[in-house]
């Protein structure tokens, strides 16, 4: 009874000083089981909070490289070559308004008329007679040398040796009567071909020369008579062909007016040489001024194709600009524009072709 009430009053005073006493079990003497220890942390258990999410494991390096994370800019396209020809506009430009064509130049004929052709450069030194001498062919040969060279005075010169030599060789006679005609002393020009045909009347070159040389004087009847002579022979042309004779033939009938018989002729020099610039350029002139303009663009369209001589004064940069003159007349405008370019190309102060050009383009409000 006193063991009760002691104890009693032990647990009356641990109240009232607020001491946690431990409650053992019923019937046991054994002590209390120790309580856990918190973890040390500001927050509680880790089941109260979301936890973190672990960092994913870095992906085994593929033979693919990893995209990058921002687009790389698209690489400007590179420009593209020029072509030869300028491609079409990406949208097609508005259709002009037609002017009226412009009055082409209208030269007689536009541009030059039909040319005389330019002497070419002999390859091949004419074969005097058998008969003559060593010294005289080396003259000769000596003559045509300083004349490809343009230096007709001392050529004159060497063809007067040569005659010293002998007086009746129709070779220097007319070499001699070429480099006289070349130094505009026609009348003497006259008399040295003329000796040099009555010696050698099938001599084709010296009545070409002879023919040449009254075309220049404008005794265009006269002329017409020793080309005939000149294609009649057809021998021993020297550097003149068949084909030039023809053409020059051409030339004179057409100044004479008769201009079906010039258009035969140049069709007898193209039809002997397709590759006769000279002669396609005086058809197509002459076609020109017949206001056959369709014609007249083709037939110069085969002097630029070819590949022949043109004349003294004659250049392609002329038939591109009679060219244009023609395409014009046709209303095909873009055409003639870049016909009177390709003029301006080989001759850049063409001065008509740059004036058509500038007036074409203003037309056009370009």
């Amino acid at each position: 009874m006193k063991r009760t009430l002691k104890w009693l009053s032990i647990i009356t005073a641990a109240v009232s000083i607020g001491v946690q006493v431990p409650v053992w079990a019923e019937g046991n003497d054994a002590p209390a089981q120790a309580l856990p220890e918190p973890a040390t942390c500001d927050k509680p258990a880790s089941a109260q909070t979301t936890p973190e999410t672990p960092p994913k494991p870095e992906t085994a390096t593929s033979d693919k490289p990893t995209p990058a994370q921002t687009t790389p800019e698209t690489p400007p396209k590179p420009s593209a070559a020029t072509p030869d020809k300028p491609a079409p506009p990406e949208n097609p430009p508005e259709t002009p308004k037609k002017p009226s064509p412009a009055t082409p130049d209208k030269p007689t004929p536009p541009e030059n008329p039909p040319e005389t052709p330019k002497k070419p450069s002999p390859t091949t030194p004419d074969k005097p007679a058998t008969s003559e001498s060593g010294d005289l062919l080396q003259l000769l040969n000596r003559g045509r040398y300083l004349a490809n060279r343009k230096q007709y005075e001392q050529a004159l010169a060497i063809y007067e040796q040569a005659l010293s030599l002998k007086p009746d060789s129709a070779v220097a006679l007319s070499g001699k009567g070429a480099m006289l005609r070349e130094l505009s002393r026609y009348d003497a020009a006259i008399a040295a071909l003329q000796k040099a045909t009555d010696i050698k009347g099938d001599y084709s070159l010296a009545w070409f020369e002879l023919g040449v040389v009254r075309k220049a004087m404008n005794r265009n009847e006269e002329a017409v008579q020793a080309f005939d002579k000149a294609i009649q022979m057809n021998k021993e042309w020297g550097a003149e062909t068949l084909e030039a004779a023809w053409s020059q033939k051409g030339s004179v009938l057409w100044k004479l007016g008769r201009k079906e018989e010039a258009l035969a002729a140049f069709d007898k020099a193209t039809g002997i040489n397709p590759q006769f610039a000279l002669a396609w350029y005086n058809r197509a002139t002459a076609l020109l001024q017949l206001q056959q303009y369709e014609n007249a663009v083709e037939a110069y369209d085969k002097a630029l194709q070819s590949r022949g001589e043109w004349g003294m004064d004659t250049s392609p940069s002329n038939a591109w600009y009679n060219r244009g003159v023609a395409l014009e007349q046709l209303k095909r405008y873009e055409d003639a524009i870049n016909s009177y370019d390709r003029a301006l190309r080989i001759t850049p102060n063409h001065l008509k072709a740059r004036q058509r050009l500038a007036a074409l383009r203003q037309q056009l409000g370009r």
